[in-house]
């Protein structure tokens, strides 16, 4: 059984439908990737699988029970999000943000410090960690909000666009954190590489609809990427991991 299954998922707006018919499966361990041009419903998608919109057809589970019918606080301990937009305009430091992770936790006292403590570790703001964040540049209030979803310690975490104002290092440092720890997350995310290089199956959404899924090396061709986004790129073989890597036109050679 997945941990998280959606079925025939859609989202109408003014009569419009934003998401058309979309399935999706994530197993426990399992790191999924939403990709697609700007529009194409990845978030839409997101926000109906941690409740921000109800869709306005098909179904959502978790571990087998309905997600829509569990108590906020209950679906708040088990599912963590670091949503697009989260803006931070209050003087909390960075402590006490990723503290409201815990919220929706009984424990207390010393199991929610260390569950923070670890956070804060693993994302690299434990210096930070008494400053306020409106002190913070972008991609370390990004951090910030990671951090929070982790000490939350659900069984799945949903980012949307969580590599957003994260520079090289810290991408990659994210997305092997999502995966050396062995958490069970689905991602939206914008950069292609990034996708194939680290999540275990693709979703390739355009215009609302699931147009392929599969594992990196099954979706990401040529061909497909060309259809869905409108460029074709070089299909080459990571040096050392093996995995799909793209490379796009260049001024020399477009």
């Amino acid at each position: 059984m997945s941990l998280l299954d959606a079925r025939g998922l859609r989202y109408e707006v003014g009569g419009q439908a934003i998401v058309r018919d979309v399935s999706l499966a994530v197993a426990r361990g399992e790191v999924v990737g939403l990709v697609g041009p700007n529009g194409s419903g990845k978030t839409t998608v997101l926000r109906s699988v941690f409740r921000a919109l109800r869709p306005t057809g098909g179904a959502v589970w978790l571990a087998g029970e309905d997600l829509f019918s569990l108590p906020p606080k209950q679906v708040a301990r088990r599912m963590s999000v670091v949503a697009q937009d989260s803006p931070m305009e209050f003087d909390f430091t960075v402590r006490e943000v990723v503290t409201m992770g815990r919220f929706a936790h009984e424990g207390g006292g010393a199991q929610d410090a260390e569950a923070c403590q670890r956070a804060l570790d693993l994302v690299g703001l434990t210096e930070l960690a008494d400053r306020s964040v409106l002190t913070l540049s972008g991609g370390e209030r990004q951090r910030a909000l990671i951090a929070r979803a982790l000490a939350q310690n659900g069984e799945l975490v949903v980012l949307d666009e969580p590599t957003n104002h994260l520079d090289i290092g810290y991408q990659h440092e994210l997305m092997r954190l999502l995966t050396g720890l062995g958490m069970t997350a689905v991602a939206a995310l914008h950069d292609l590489n990034l996708a194939a290089g680290y999540c275990d199956r693709i979703y390739v959404l355009r215009a609302g609809l699931v147009v392929a899924a599969g594992t990196p090396e099954q979706v990401l061709t040529e061909d497909l990427v060309e259809q869905v986004f409108g460029v074709r790129p070089h299909l080459v073989a990571h040096p050392a991991s093996g995995r799909p890597q793209l490379l796009f036109p260049s001024k020399e050679n477009p």
